[in-house]
């Protein structure tokens, strides 16, 4: 589903904690070890991501090279944004392109980014498609496919689940 996100206002977590606990590592592979229920609200109703353990994620996706720029893992909010992108994008609840305008948005509006970085970080995320959708079988993120409960409801109620399983 396409969505033309302008604004993200706020967010819900239910437990900050498990997303701040996580330490920068090597192989840049976080483990969410808790269930965490998260609420995104923007001008174009909530988008709710409840995530089992243990889903596994790669904090800001690129390499090294890009962490002078955007930290792999950041403050709360900026966690928040690359769990949420990385979330949506396996459970396809949202297009490719609505994935990663919600991720600018957030960016913009959560992590508090400057207008400019959060349109590089959409640019950059939306150069290749090849990331976004379900997982080959022997890809390590497969597992995460039972863990991702993905649902966004417009301001007029409509309702939009997850493609997992369907």
């Amino acid at each position: 589903m396409r969505v033309d996100f302008g604004v993200v206002y706020d967010f819900e977590i239910s437990n900050r904690d498990v997303l701040m606990s996580l330490k920068k590592n090597k192989s840049r592979r976080y483990y969410i070890l808790e269930r965490l229920n998260i609420i995104i609200k923007t001008d174009k109703g909530r988008l709710f991501v409840n995530l089992d353990p243990v889903f596994m994620f790669d904090g800001r996706s690129g390499g090294f090279l890009v962490d002078f720029y955007v930290p792999n893992l950041g403050t709360l909010e900026e966690r928040l944004c690359w769990l949420v992108h990385d979330a949506n994008a396996y459970a396809q609840c949202l297009d490719f392109k609505s994935t990663n305008l919600l991720l600018e948005k957030m960016t913009r509006d959560l992590a508090l980014y400057n207008s400019f970085k959060s349109k590089i970080i959409k640019k950059s995320v939306s150069i290749s498609d090849k990331w976004f959708g379900v997982p080959k079988k022997n890809d390590e993120f497969y597992n995460n496919l039972s863990k991702i409960h993905v649902t966004f409801v417009d301001n007029n109620s409509k309702i939009l689940k997850s493609n997992i399983n369907k």
